[in-house]
């Protein structure tokens, strides 16, 4: 009998602060909102078209009106420069790494993914594109909801997710899986999930900026609440 593979969805921690692109000229705009996201859409390697983006940390500046603030909302408190730097920074649809969290975590899981340079002068960043994508989620079992047909589709091309409500796993195909992504959501913010091994060298190194939301096996919600709430009454 397979043994129950933890896996969890791989996402930043915002209680840290974020990076933005330092210099950007219209062709920086360009590159950043056209070309990127095509180029980290699939899992084919994109160092022969990456350019080294020039990096920094946020600035989040106060709104004083906040109706005139994008979308109508004023910026998260607290400011981006009052957060503390992780090792997992925020930037788009691009992965990053700090130098700790590369130094750590390259040699765990660099035959999936395609490392890429970053140009930046409060810090060494490194991205990663993932590059393995595994067909182990269970469609019949599962709770997706998939993008319409068209007429012009291939037959035999794989239907697209827009949105996966519940995932089930054939814990056979993750057994030996550290970081993949799933060929039913290959788009440009395709999820990235990662298993136990990487969840744990990111506990024992203390990497911070790292959110693990765990999507299999699934999660007892009342068992997690009435744990949580005995938590609260030992700490009384």
């Amino acid at each position: 009998m397979v043994q129950m593979m933890t896996i969890a969805e791989l996402r930043h921690d915002y209680a840290y602060r974020s990076l933005m692109v330092a210099e950007s000229t219209e062709t920086d705009h360009e590159y950043l909102y056209g070309t990127l996201p095509r180029l980290f859409t699939y899992d084919t390697p994109i160092g022969a078209n990456w350019r080294p983006l020039h990096v920094a940390y946020a600035i989040t500046e106060p709104c004083s009106d906040p109706e005139s603030c994008e979308y109508g909302l004023p910026p998260a408190e607290p400011p981006e420069e009052d957060l503390p730097c992780g090792d997992f920074p925020s930037l788009g649809c691009i992965l990053v790494f700090t130098k700790r969290a590369f130094d750590v975590l390259h040699s765990l899981i660099s035959p999936f993914v395609e490392f890429l340079p970053l140009q930046s002068n409060e810090g060494e960043f490194v991205a990663f594109k993932v590059l393995r994508f595994v067909d182990a989620l269970d469609c019949n079992k599962s709770d997706i909801e998939w993008f319409p047909r068209l007429k012009s589709d291939p037959p035999d091309e794989p239907r697209v997710a827009r949105q996966i409500r519940k995932y089930v796993f054939d814990d056979a195909k993750v057994a030996n899986e550290i970081i993949f992504r799933l060929p039913q959501s290959p788009l440009s913010n395709g999820k990235v999930f990662v298993t136990e091994r990487f969840i744990q060298t990111v506990r024992d190194y203390g990497l911070k900026g790292f959110r693990f939301t765990q999507v299999w096996p699934p999660i007892d919600l009342r068992q997690k609440f009435l744990e949580k709430r005995l938590r609260k009454r030992r700490k009384r």
